[in-house]
């Protein structure tokens, strides 16, 4: 029989963004923290997900962390959609297992805490939509 532990080898964040680059990366371009360098709205329909950090306790077997999720788009609507893409992504690997550089991660519950909500990008002002969620995940561990 298995067991989980904290992933400590793989951190939640790539995780996430390669999770989400494996399901959408043929129509959606997907960023861990930022967009990168030179990117606009035309450029074509773009997530940036962000670490929001976990509990300050680590005592469980898993790893309860927030994520913020920010999709842009060439319109309001295409931001919206691609919110609405990263939410049915995230939500097929819920209760699932991903491998990610040969470390195998159990995804126990994927839940939005709130969004989308429409904004705009601090600097730029670009529309945006905007999603947080609560991902709970472990690693397996050979017995």
């Amino acid at each position: 029989m298995s067991t989980r532990t904290l992933p400590a080898s793989t951190p939640s964040l790539y995780t996430l963004v390669a999770l989400l680059y494996a399901e959408l990366a043929s129509t959606i371009q997907v960023h861990g923290v930022r967009l990168p360098s030179g990117w606009k709205p035309e450029d074509g329909n773009s997530v940036v997900v962000a670490n929001n950090g976990g509990p300050g306790s680590f005592n469980g077997a898993e790893l309860d962390e927030r994520f913020t999720v920010h999709s842009y788009g060439q319109t309001d609507s295409a931001g919206l959609d691609t919110d609405i893409a990263v939410f049915n992504a995230l939500h097929r690997w819920e209760g699932r297992q991903v491998t990610v550089d040969s470390e195998v991660i159990y995804i126990g519950l994927i839940v939005r805490e709130n969004g989308p909500f429409w904004n705009r990008e601090p600097i730029t002002e670009w529309a945006r939509q905007t999603s947080t969620y609560r991902v709970v995940m472990s690693e397996w561990a050979a017995p």
